[in-house]
Formats: structure tokens, sequence, C-alpha cells
């Protein structure tokens, strides 16, 4: 019936319909038990965490050196501050002899305006380390003679979402592997008349995967998951949790160390004492 081309949502308004149709008969006792009522839409799987490791990241890095976006994926992938947070971010949010980034503003895309964060409330982010200091102390620095009010300048290319394509083409030139996925595409015959077909796409981390990757290197760095929550701004903890995604078993070795007192954790990873 063509089901596989159907969306999630529209799966659902199908069987909606179906059950309707059913219930309907029922009530005037065409039928007397609805053969549907037990058939549900099987729920997606969630998406993977999109996890850039720090080996990969400082590659990616280098890939973007004296560019626009190495100071932007810096404090993205050090911060955790969504797209929209980074660009409203101002040199007033920052304090820097408490050592603390205060979030207050993000940018809307579409609105082309600024707007509250995405919670509706704002959050402040440690910034105390001194790599973090000292980078944004640098960026101040080279961009004094702009006297922008922003930390970022504005930029047009981030202002129509391409923020996301340049994580992807720092990841492909840096050599990351890629996820391949197999996409229905609609295009035109020569006829004009529509049609589809399969194609194989790779698929890169997007920008938000620095937010996830802040997240994963906290978690794995022994942060408790109710500090995490609050530094990202989650309002429920089943967003945090989504996080935790899933872990290689370079992760995992040497956990059991924990229980006798004789794990010692380097670079994320245990290490068996």
């Amino acid at each position: 019936m063509g089901a596989e081309e159907l969306s999630d949502s529209g799966r659902k308004d199908y069987l909606r319909a179906v059950k309707a149709v059913f219930n309907w008969l029922i009530k005037n006792q065409k039928i007397f038990v609805n053969p549907a009522a037990d058939v549900y839409v099987r729920k997606p799987r969630p998406n993977p965490v999109q996890w850039i490791r720090p080996e990969w990241f400082h590659k990616m890095m280098e890939q973007v050196k004296g560019t626009y976006w190495e100071p932007v994926f810096f404090l993205s992938y050090y911060t955790g501050l969504r797209s929209g947070e980074l660009y409203a971010l101002k040199w007033s949010d920052i304090d820097f002899e408490e050592g603390i980034l205060h979030v207050n503003h993000s940018y809307n895309w579409k609105l082309k305006r600024e707007k509250l964060p995405k919670s509706g409330q704002a959050r402040m982010v440690d910034i105390s380390a001194k790599e973090l200091r000292e980078f944004l102390l640098n960026h101040k620095e080279k961009n004094i003679k702009n006297e922008s009010t922003y930390v970022f300048s504005r930029n047009k290319e981030w202002e129509k979402g391409k923020a996301a394509r340049a994580v992807a083409k720092a990841l492909e030139a840096a050599g990351f592997p890629a996820r391949e996925e197999e996409q229905i595409i609609k295009t035109k015959d020569k006829n004009g008349k529509l049609v589809t077909e399969k194609k194989t796409v790779k698929i890169y981390p997007n920008f938000h995967a620095m937010r996830a990757s802040f997240t994963m290197n906290l978690l794995l760095n022994e942060t408790p998951v109710l500090i995490v929550q609050k530094v990202l701004d989650h309002l429920d903890l089943k967003s945090t949790q989504h996080y935790l995604g899933e872990l290689k078993k370079s992760d995992i070795i040497g956990t059991s160390q924990v229980l006798f007192g004789r794990s010692n954790k380097k670079s994320g990873k245990f290490k068996i004492a």
C-alpha cells in the first residue's frame, strides 16, 4: 500500500482513520469487535548521538584553522551552547572574573531576531578553565578593532543555516568515517514527471553534534548527570539521558575497578591500575 513511503505521523493518521471506521461500524452494530484495536505504529528508534570524540575534533580543527569557523567550533565544543545561543552571545554576557558565561538570548533563524533560550530562561556555563579563558581573551583582542557587541561577527552563511555544512565539510576533510544511509530522492524526469529513486548518501554529524560531544565528554569524565542537565538547560532529565548513547568497549573496560577503589580515569577512558 506504499506505507513505507509514509512518515511516522502519516502512518499514525492513517491508522487513526482506520480505527475510526471500525468504531463507526461497531456503533452502528455492523461488527462487534474492532480488529485494529491492538494495532499500533511502532515507535521509531531515537537518532543515535552524534559524538565527535576529542581525537576527531582536533583533526577537524586543523582543517578550519584561521577561518571564521575555528573560534565558533572551539567555543561550541567546550561550552555546549546551541547555534542560536552562540550567534546571540555578547561580550557583556561573559564574566571573566567569576569565570561564568551567561546564556541570556538565542538567535531565531526564522524570525531573524533574538529571543530567550529554548527553555525560556537564562542559564550559566562555567568557563574557568585556563584554555577557555585564554581563548576568549585572545579572540576579543583580535576583534577589538571591530568594537562589536557580539562575540562573533555577523555571518550570512551562518544566518542561512549553513553552519551544519561547515561542520560536515571539516569532518570530511579530516577523514571522519561518515555513516552511510539509503534515502529516497524525489526528482523530475525529462518529461517533468515526478519520480523517486533510492540513493546512498554519506551522513556527517551536524552543528548540534558539538553540543552532544560536550555532553558526552562531561559524562565520561564523571560529571554528575544532574549538573550536566543544569548546564545543558534540560527541563526533563530524559533529554539528558538520551545523550548517553552507545559507548564503545574502550569506554567500558576497567569500570569494575571502581567497585574496589582502584579506578584511574585518563582522557575520558578507564585505565586499569
